[in-house]
C-alpha cells in the first residue's frame, strides 16, 4: 500500500485517537502509583489507570465535539467519496 498524501488525509491522525492517547498517558502514571501504594500490585494499578485514561480521553472528545459541532465531519470518515 502506498501513502497517498494528495488527498489531505495522510498524516493528520484521528482526533479520537489523539485524545485517547493523551488520556491514557495521563491515567497510567497515577494508576501505577495508586496500584503500587494502595494495592501493592502493579497489574491492578495499570488496569485502573487505563480505565481512568479512557474516561479522560472520552471526556476530551465530548468537550471537543460540544465546542466544534462539525469536528466529526472533518475527519473524512463519513464514507463519502473514494
Amino acid at each position: 500500500m502506498e501513502n497517498n498524501a494528495k488527498d489531505g488525509k495522510a498524516g493528520k491522525g484521528s482526533p479520537v485517537g489523539t485524545a485517547t492517547a493523551a488520556g491514557l498517558s495521563l491515567g497510567l502514571g497515577p494508576g501505577i502509583v495508586l496500584g503500587l501504594f494502595v494495592f501493592d500490585n502493579l497489574g491492578l494499578g495499570l488496569g485502573l489507570g487505563m480505565c481512568l485514561g479512557v474516561a479522560v480521553g472520552a471526556g476530551i472528545d465530548a468537550a471537543r465535539k460540544k465546542r466544534e459541532p462539525g469536528a466529526s465531519d472533518a475527519s473524512g470518515a463519513s464514507g463519502e467519496g473514494a
